[in-house]
């Protein structure tokens, strides 16, 4: 069987989370991950709009980064 997508659960707590790309995915990733306490970063030089829109109302905590900036994460 080929499995292409593969969903584990893993403790957030309060890391520094990452979150690559920009599309639908990345806004159903970083809608579930504002649950949690950490403080989510999205990696994508051209977010949708519904993504820009939850970075604004959701600073300090969820902000968008350069491509070099994203070595510093606790999960991505």
């Amino acid at each position: 069987e080929n499995y292409e997508i593969f969903s584990y659960f893993v403790n957030v707590g309060d890391k520094d989370l990452l979150v690559k790309g920009g599309g639908d995915a990345a806004i159903i990733k970083l809608r579930l991950l504002l649950k949690a306490k950490g403080k989510i970063t999205i990696y994508e030089d051209d977010p949708t709009p519904e993504i820009s829109e939850e970075l604004t109302s959701r600073q300090p905590r969820a902000q968008q980064i350069e491509p070099r900036d994203s070595d510093t994460f606790d999960f991505a």
